[in-house]
Protein backbone atom coordinates (compact mmCIF):
# COMPACT_ATOMS: atom_id res chain seq x y z
CA UNK A 1 0.00 0.00 0.00
CA UNK A 2 1.12 3.51 -0.80
CA UNK A 3 1.38 6.07 2.01
CA UNK A 4 -0.42 9.39 1.47
CA UNK A 5 1.71 12.49 1.02
CA UNK A 6 1.16 14.68 4.12
CA UNK A 7 1.79 17.83 2.05
CA UNK A 8 -1.14 17.01 -0.25
CA UNK A 9 -3.62 16.48 2.59
CA UNK A 10 -6.69 18.76 2.50
CA UNK A 11 -6.91 18.84 6.31
CA UNK A 12 -5.39 21.98 7.93
CA UNK A 13 -2.21 21.34 9.82
CA UNK A 14 -3.39 23.60 12.68
CA UNK A 15 -7.20 23.64 12.79
CA UNK A 16 -8.85 26.95 13.93
CA UNK A 17 -10.26 26.71 17.41
CA UNK A 18 -13.83 28.04 17.20
CA UNK A 19 -13.50 29.27 20.80
CA UNK A 20 -10.55 31.54 19.93
CA UNK A 21 -11.14 34.81 18.02
CA UNK A 22 -9.08 35.40 14.88
CA UNK A 23 -6.51 38.20 14.58
CA UNK A 24 -8.97 40.72 13.10
CA UNK A 25 -11.38 40.27 15.98
CA UNK A 26 -8.51 40.52 18.46
CA UNK A 27 -7.39 43.80 16.86
CA UNK A 28 -10.90 45.27 17.19
CA UNK A 29 -11.09 44.15 20.81
CA UNK A 30 -7.69 45.67 21.56
CA UNK A 31 -8.66 48.96 19.91
CA UNK A 32 -11.86 49.15 21.96
CA UNK A 33 -9.96 48.42 25.16
CA UNK A 34 -7.37 51.11 24.39
CA UNK A 35 -10.07 53.67 23.61
CA UNK A 36 -11.92 52.80 26.79
CA UNK A 37 -8.74 53.27 28.81
CA UNK A 38 -8.04 56.58 27.07
CA UNK A 39 -11.57 57.83 27.75
CA UNK A 40 -11.17 56.94 31.40
CA UNK A 41 -7.82 58.73 31.48
CA UNK A 42 -9.29 61.89 29.87
CA UNK A 43 -12.17 61.88 32.34
CA UNK A 44 -9.86 61.32 35.31
CA UNK A 45 -7.67 64.25 34.23
CA UNK A 46 -10.81 66.36 33.84
CA UNK A 47 -11.86 65.53 37.37
CA UNK A 48 -8.49 66.77 38.63
CA UNK A 49 -8.80 70.09 36.76
CA UNK A 50 -12.46 70.42 37.80
CA UNK A 51 -11.45 69.87 41.41
CA UNK A 52 -8.84 72.64 41.10
CA UNK A 53 -11.35 74.92 39.38
CA UNK A 54 -13.93 74.37 42.13
CA UNK A 55 -11.26 75.02 44.78
CA UNK A 56 -10.44 78.36 43.14
CA UNK A 57 -14.11 79.35 43.01
CA UNK A 58 -14.49 78.51 46.69
CA UNK A 59 -11.34 80.50 47.43
CA UNK A 60 -12.81 83.55 45.70
CA UNK A 61 -16.20 83.22 47.39
CA UNK A 62 -15.04 82.38 50.91
CA UNK A 63 -12.06 84.72 51.13
CA UNK A 64 -13.45 87.76 49.33
CA UNK A 65 -17.06 87.75 48.08
CA UNK A 66 -18.61 86.55 51.35
CA UNK A 67 -16.53 89.05 53.36
CA UNK A 68 -17.61 91.93 51.15
CA UNK A 69 -21.28 90.93 51.35
CA UNK A 70 -21.18 90.61 55.13
CA UNK A 71 -19.98 94.23 55.38
CA UNK A 72 -22.66 95.76 53.12
CA UNK A 73 -24.75 98.28 55.07
CA UNK A 74 -22.27 98.49 57.94
CA UNK A 75 -19.63 101.06 58.82
CA UNK A 76 -17.03 98.66 57.38
CA UNK A 77 -18.66 98.52 53.92
CA UNK A 78 -16.10 98.37 51.11
CA UNK A 79 -18.33 97.78 48.08
CA UNK A 80 -22.07 98.23 47.64
CA UNK A 81 -24.31 95.28 46.77
CA UNK A 82 -24.47 96.57 43.18
CA UNK A 83 -20.68 96.88 42.96
CA UNK A 84 -20.34 93.29 44.21
CA UNK A 85 -22.84 92.09 41.59
CA UNK A 86 -20.99 94.00 38.83
CA UNK A 87 -17.59 92.69 39.89
CA UNK A 88 -18.38 89.04 40.71
CA UNK A 89 -21.60 88.31 38.84
CA UNK A 90 -23.14 84.96 39.76
CA UNK A 91 -19.87 83.23 40.66
CA UNK A 92 -21.47 81.70 43.77
CA UNK A 93 -24.15 79.93 41.69
CA UNK A 94 -21.47 78.69 39.27
CA UNK A 95 -19.51 77.24 42.19
CA UNK A 96 -22.56 75.30 43.44
CA UNK A 97 -23.21 73.76 40.02
CA UNK A 98 -19.50 73.01 39.51
CA UNK A 99 -19.54 71.05 42.78
CA UNK A 100 -22.57 69.04 41.66
CA UNK A 101 -21.02 68.31 38.27
CA UNK A 102 -17.74 67.22 39.86
CA UNK A 103 -19.62 64.66 41.99
CA UNK A 104 -21.41 63.34 38.91
CA UNK A 105 -18.14 62.97 36.96
CA UNK A 106 -16.56 61.12 39.88
CA UNK A 107 -19.54 58.75 40.00
CA UNK A 108 -19.06 57.92 36.31
CA UNK A 109 -15.41 57.07 36.87
CA UNK A 110 -16.21 54.96 39.95
CA UNK A 111 -18.80 52.94 38.02
CA UNK A 112 -16.32 52.34 35.18
CA UNK A 113 -13.63 51.28 37.66
CA UNK A 114 -15.97 48.54 38.88
CA UNK A 115 -16.11 47.07 35.39
CA UNK A 116 -19.18 48.75 33.94
CA UNK A 117 -19.13 50.62 30.63
CA UNK A 118 -18.02 54.24 30.85
CA UNK A 119 -20.97 56.36 29.68
CA UNK A 120 -20.88 60.16 30.06
CA UNK A 121 -23.10 61.37 27.22
CA UNK A 122 -26.16 61.41 29.45
CA UNK A 123 -24.22 63.41 32.07
CA UNK A 124 -23.41 66.24 29.64
CA UNK A 125 -26.99 66.24 28.36
CA UNK A 126 -28.15 66.69 31.94
CA UNK A 127 -25.74 69.49 32.86
CA UNK A 128 -25.29 71.54 29.67
CA UNK A 129 -28.79 73.12 29.78
CA UNK A 130 -28.06 74.19 33.37
CA UNK A 131 -24.56 75.46 32.60
CA UNK A 132 -25.72 77.63 29.69
CA UNK A 133 -27.68 80.38 31.50
CA UNK A 134 -25.20 80.61 34.38
CA UNK A 135 -22.12 81.02 32.18
CA UNK A 136 -23.95 83.27 29.73
CA UNK A 137 -24.86 85.62 32.57
CA UNK A 138 -21.37 85.56 34.06
CA UNK A 139 -19.59 86.19 30.74
CA UNK A 140 -21.93 89.03 29.75
CA UNK A 141 -21.44 90.65 33.15
CA UNK A 142 -17.67 90.11 33.02
CA UNK A 143 -17.18 91.91 29.71
CA UNK A 144 -19.74 94.68 30.28
CA UNK A 145 -18.91 95.53 33.93
CA UNK A 146 -16.11 93.55 35.57
CA UNK A 147 -13.39 93.57 32.89
CA UNK A 148 -13.96 97.22 31.96
CA UNK A 149 -14.14 98.49 35.53
CA UNK A 150 -11.68 96.20 37.32
CA UNK A 151 -8.91 98.80 37.36
CA UNK A 152 -11.29 101.29 38.98
CA UNK A 153 -12.25 98.78 41.70
CA UNK A 154 -8.61 97.94 42.37
CA UNK A 155 -7.93 101.64 43.08
CA UNK A 156 -10.35 101.43 46.00
CA UNK A 157 -8.00 101.75 48.98
CA UNK A 158 -10.19 99.63 51.30
CA UNK A 159 -10.49 96.85 48.74
CA UNK A 160 -6.76 97.02 48.05
CA UNK A 161 -6.02 96.62 51.79
CA UNK A 162 -8.37 93.63 52.02
CA UNK A 163 -6.76 91.96 48.99
CA UNK A 164 -3.30 92.42 50.48
CA UNK A 165 -4.49 90.91 53.75
CA UNK A 166 -5.99 87.89 51.93
CA UNK A 167 -2.79 87.42 49.94
CA UNK A 168 -0.74 87.43 53.14
CA UNK A 169 -3.05 85.04 55.00
CA UNK A 170 -3.81 82.70 52.08
CA UNK A 171 -0.82 81.45 50.00
CA UNK A 172 -3.23 79.89 47.45
CA UNK A 173 -4.46 83.37 46.51
CA UNK A 174 -1.05 84.41 45.27
CA UNK A 175 -0.44 81.04 43.58
CA UNK A 176 -3.46 81.45 41.25
CA UNK A 177 -2.44 84.97 40.25
CA UNK A 178 -4.75 87.09 42.38
CA UNK A 179 -8.17 88.57 41.67
CA UNK A 180 -7.90 89.12 37.86
CA UNK A 181 -6.93 85.47 37.31
CA UNK A 182 -9.74 84.19 39.52
CA UNK A 183 -12.37 86.35 37.81
CA UNK A 184 -11.52 85.16 34.30
CA UNK A 185 -11.61 81.44 35.16
CA UNK A 186 -15.38 80.99 34.61
CA UNK A 187 -15.06 82.77 31.24
CA UNK A 188 -12.53 80.16 30.13
CA UNK A 189 -14.40 77.15 31.55
CA UNK A 190 -17.30 76.66 29.14
CA UNK A 191 -15.07 76.29 26.04
CA UNK A 192 -13.05 73.66 27.95
CA UNK A 193 -16.17 71.59 28.56
CA UNK A 194 -16.80 71.51 24.80
CA UNK A 195 -13.15 70.54 24.16
CA UNK A 196 -13.52 67.76 26.74
CA UNK A 197 -16.59 66.32 24.99
CA UNK A 198 -14.79 66.38 21.63
CA UNK A 199 -11.74 64.69 23.16
CA UNK A 200 -13.93 61.90 24.55
CA UNK A 201 -15.56 61.48 21.11
CA UNK A 202 -12.09 60.97 19.59
CA UNK A 203 -11.64 57.94 21.84
CA UNK A 204 -15.10 56.44 21.39
CA UNK A 205 -15.98 53.77 18.82
CA UNK A 206 -18.56 54.78 16.20
CA UNK A 207 -20.93 51.98 17.22
CA UNK A 208 -20.58 52.72 20.94
CA UNK A 209 -23.96 53.24 22.61
CA UNK A 210 -22.65 56.50 24.11
CA UNK A 211 -21.65 58.05 20.78
CA UNK A 212 -25.07 59.48 19.88
CA UNK A 213 -25.41 61.44 23.12
CA UNK A 214 -21.78 62.57 22.93
CA UNK A 215 -22.24 64.02 19.43
CA UNK A 216 -25.48 65.69 20.53
CA UNK A 217 -23.66 67.13 23.56
CA UNK A 218 -20.91 68.48 21.30
CA UNK A 219 -23.45 70.28 19.10
CA UNK A 220 -25.28 71.57 22.17
CA UNK A 221 -22.02 72.88 23.61
CA UNK A 222 -21.14 74.70 20.37
CA UNK A 223 -24.61 76.29 20.29
CA UNK A 224 -24.19 77.43 23.90
CA UNK A 225 -20.80 79.01 23.10
CA UNK A 226 -22.35 80.83 20.14
CA UNK A 227 -25.18 82.10 22.32
CA UNK A 228 -22.72 83.24 25.00
CA UNK A 229 -20.67 85.14 22.40
CA UNK A 230 -23.80 86.86 21.05
CA UNK A 231 -24.92 87.78 24.57
CA UNK A 232 -21.45 89.16 25.35
CA UNK A 233 -21.55 91.32 22.19
CA UNK A 234 -25.01 92.59 23.12
CA UNK A 235 -23.90 93.37 26.68
CA UNK A 236 -20.77 95.18 25.48
CA UNK A 237 -22.82 97.19 22.98
CA UNK A 238 -25.38 98.08 25.67
CA UNK A 239 -22.59 99.33 27.94
CA UNK A 240 -21.00 101.36 25.11
CA UNK A 241 -24.32 102.88 24.09
CA UNK A 242 -25.12 103.77 27.72
CA UNK A 243 -21.76 105.54 28.03
CA UNK A 244 -22.30 107.47 24.81
CA UNK A 245 -25.82 108.41 25.89
CA UNK A 246 -24.50 109.77 29.22
CA UNK A 247 -21.82 111.79 27.44
CA UNK A 248 -24.35 113.16 24.95
CA UNK A 249 -26.58 114.45 27.75
CA UNK A 250 -23.85 116.98 28.58
CA UNK A 251 -22.93 117.88 25.00
CA UNK A 252 -23.94 120.68 22.61
CA UNK A 253 -25.66 118.05 20.46
CA UNK A 254 -28.15 117.28 23.22
CA UNK A 255 -28.80 120.95 24.05
CA UNK A 256 -29.31 121.89 20.41
CA UNK A 257 -31.53 118.92 19.53
CA UNK A 258 -33.37 118.97 22.86
CA UNK A 259 -33.84 115.21 22.68
CA UNK A 260 -34.22 113.17 25.86
CA UNK A 261 -33.30 110.00 24.04
CA UNK A 262 -30.43 110.95 21.76
CA UNK A 263 -29.24 107.33 21.69
CA UNK A 264 -32.11 104.91 22.26
CA UNK A 265 -31.92 101.48 23.87
CA UNK A 266 -32.38 99.89 20.46
CA UNK A 267 -29.30 101.54 18.98
CA UNK A 268 -26.44 99.25 17.97
CA UNK A 269 -22.92 100.62 17.63
CA UNK A 270 -21.63 99.03 14.41
CA UNK A 271 -18.31 100.78 13.87
CA UNK A 272 -16.26 103.75 14.99
CA UNK A 273 -13.27 105.40 13.40
CA UNK A 274 -11.75 108.62 12.04
CA UNK A 275 -13.00 110.09 8.76
CA UNK A 276 -12.97 113.42 6.91
CA UNK A 277 -16.39 115.04 7.25
CA UNK A 278 -17.31 117.78 4.76
CA UNK A 279 -19.88 120.38 5.62
CA UNK A 280 -18.30 123.71 4.63
CA UNK A 281 -14.70 122.69 5.26
CA UNK A 282 -13.04 119.32 5.58
CA UNK A 283 -12.10 118.40 9.16
CA UNK A 284 -11.08 115.08 10.71
CA UNK A 285 -13.80 113.72 12.97
CA UNK A 286 -14.34 110.67 15.13
CA UNK A 287 -17.42 108.99 13.64
CA UNK A 288 -19.70 106.60 15.55
CA UNK A 289 -21.82 104.57 13.16
CA UNK A 290 -25.04 103.16 14.65
CA UNK A 291 -27.75 101.14 12.95
CA UNK A 292 -29.85 104.29 12.50
CA UNK A 293 -27.59 107.33 12.96
CA UNK A 294 -24.12 108.85 12.68
CA UNK A 295 -22.60 110.82 15.56
CA UNK A 296 -19.56 113.03 15.03
CA UNK A 297 -16.99 113.91 17.69
CA UNK A 298 -13.57 115.54 17.86
CA UNK A 299 -10.87 113.27 16.48
CA UNK A 300 -8.74 113.97 19.54
CA UNK A 301 -11.59 113.64 22.07
CA UNK A 302 -14.20 110.99 21.32
CA UNK A 303 -16.44 112.20 24.17
CA UNK A 304 -16.61 115.74 22.73
CA UNK A 305 -19.59 115.36 20.40
CA UNK A 306 -20.17 117.82 17.56
CA UNK A 307 -23.28 116.72 15.68
CA UNK A 308 -25.62 113.86 14.87
CA UNK A 309 -27.28 112.84 11.60
CA UNK A 310 -29.97 110.20 11.15
CA UNK A 311 -29.13 107.73 8.37
CA UNK A 312 -32.59 108.29 6.88
CA UNK A 313 -31.43 111.80 5.97
CA UNK A 314 -27.86 111.00 4.94
CA UNK A 315 -26.24 110.48 1.57
CA UNK A 316 -22.94 108.61 1.38
CA UNK A 317 -20.55 109.19 -1.51
CA UNK A 318 -17.43 107.45 -2.68
CA UNK A 319 -14.70 110.11 -2.81
CA UNK A 320 -13.15 108.66 -5.98
CA UNK A 321 -16.46 108.55 -7.88
CA UNK A 322 -17.86 111.83 -6.53
CA UNK A 323 -18.74 114.52 -9.09
CA UNK A 324 -20.00 117.92 -7.95
CA UNK A 325 -22.09 118.31 -11.13
CA UNK A 326 -24.19 115.28 -10.11
CA UNK A 327 -25.59 117.06 -7.04
CA UNK A 328 -29.34 117.59 -7.12
CA UNK A 329 -31.27 120.04 -4.98
CA UNK A 330 -32.00 117.24 -2.47
CA UNK A 331 -28.46 115.96 -2.23
CA UNK A 332 -27.04 119.47 -1.98
CA UNK A 333 -28.95 119.93 1.25
CA UNK A 334 -27.83 116.53 2.52
CA UNK A 335 -24.84 115.60 4.58
CA UNK A 336 -21.76 114.36 2.72
CA UNK A 337 -19.18 111.93 4.05
CA UNK A 338 -15.88 111.83 2.16
CA UNK A 339 -13.19 109.25 2.84
CA UNK A 340 -9.81 110.23 4.20
CA UNK A 341 -6.82 109.36 2.04
CA UNK A 342 -6.04 106.32 4.13
CA UNK A 343 -6.81 102.65 3.82
CA UNK A 344 -8.78 102.77 7.08
CA UNK A 345 -10.87 105.68 5.84
CA UNK A 346 -11.78 103.91 2.60
CA UNK A 347 -12.74 100.79 4.53
CA UNK A 348 -14.98 102.93 6.71
CA UNK A 349 -16.75 104.39 3.69
CA UNK A 350 -17.42 100.91 2.35
CA UNK A 351 -19.12 99.98 5.61
CA UNK A 352 -21.14 103.20 5.58
CA UNK A 353 -22.35 102.58 2.05
CA UNK A 354 -23.46 99.02 2.88
CA UNK A 355 -25.34 100.14 5.96
CA UNK A 356 -26.95 103.06 4.17
CA UNK A 357 -28.13 100.75 1.40
CA UNK A 358 -30.07 98.74 3.97
CA UNK A 359 -32.06 101.77 5.14
CA UNK A 360 -35.30 101.91 3.06
CA UNK A 361 -35.79 105.66 3.49
CA UNK A 362 -32.48 106.62 1.87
Amino acid sequence: ATMADPLSSSEPKHPIDPDEPDEEVLAVMMERAQKSMKRLQVLSETIETEHTYLGNLKLLNEQLVNRLRSQVGTSHEILSEQDIADLFGNVDAIARLASEMLDALQDCVNVAAEGSQLAVGHLFQRFLPRLAPLYSHYCSNYFSHCHAGLDVYLKNSKLDSLLKKIQKETPEWQQVGGLPSLLIMPVQRMPRYVLLINEIIKHTAEDDSDMGLLRLSSETGKAILHEINENVRAAENKAQVAGIHTALLHSKVYRSLKEKDVVSAGCVLLKSGELDVNFTTSKPRRVLLFNDRLIFADASNASHFKSMVMLSGAWVFDHAAFEAESLTEDTARSMWVLSAATEGGKAGITVLRCVAADVPTI
